[in-house]
């Protein structure tokens, strides 16, 4: 992906390639989406402010689409995005607008994910505080 985006693309084009990736996505086993999944994250740490936006976008999308398990790798690779130092407010409401609505789309029978997600913030809080 690295290399698509420094070849100066439009913002258009980059929007197009990463709606193919997420509609192909749907169709993947686990071991690609992990791949995926792992490449977008790697991407993530070099790339510039509205590329990271695009991928927070598809990361959503992809967990959006995918089954649990899957949804659960995106989730943690949202988490550990939203804990990045000097992270920009917006950045930080875009991963966690990401975060709920792979919860809240169609997913109420992530009980125990969510009560995990939960405690994750607890833990965070409590920490944030002493």
């Amino acid at each position: 992906m690295n290399n698509f985006f420094r070849h100066g693309r439009s913002l258009a084009t980059v929007d197009h390639l990463l709606s193919l990736i997420a509609s192909a996505a749907t169709k993947f086993n686990l071991e690609q989406l992990n791949y995926l999944i792992g490449f977008i994250d790697n991407s993530w740490k070099t790339e510039t402010i509205p590329i990271k936006e695009k991928l927070i976008e598809l990361l959503g999308a992809i967990g959006r689409g995918c089954q649990e398990d899957s949804a659960a790798r995106v989730l943690e690779v949202l988490w550990d995005m939203t804990h990045e130092d000097r992270l920009h407010r917006s950045m930080l409401d875009h991963l966690l607008h990401c975060h709920l609505r792979v919860f809240s789309e169609g997913r109420s029978y992530y009980y125990a994910l969510k009560r995990d997600y939960c405690r994750k913030c607890m833990t965070d809080l409590q920490r944030n505080q002493g």
